[in-house]
């Protein structure tokens, strides 16, 4: 297990697994959703999250992008290409979501 400590007000754990792939927690992601002392309370604090997410997502694209290189070289391109669709999903919606932080600051 390890933590994942967006800023000082929200805070998660995620099993993980990086070296030969990666693995939440299967249904028990348990993010901790309080009342209203879990929001953000500022825009910079928004725009902090957000810059966090996207390092974090960047993080999660090189993985994936290691996975598509071992699933071809055990000849499983099917596979590959979902994930390299995958990625290619995941870079839009990274896209949209440097759109907002350069809107928060």
């Amino acid at each position: 297990m390890h933590d994942h400590d967006h800023n000082q007000d929200s805070h998660h754990e995620h099993d993980h697994d990086h070296a030969s792939g990666h693995s939440h927690a299967d249904e028990a992601h348990g993010h901790h959703h309080g009342g209203h002392d879990d929001l953000l309370k500022t825009k910079e604090e928004a725009a902090a999250f957000l810059q966090y997410t996207l390092q974090h997502n960047a993080h999660h694209d090189e993985e994936l992008s290691g996975l598509v290189h071992s699933l071809q070289h055990l000849s499983l391109d099917k596979a590959a290409g979902e994930v390299a669709s995958c990625i290619g999903a995941l870079e839009e919606i990274n896209a949209r979501l440097e759109a907002v932080l350069k809107s928060l600051k």
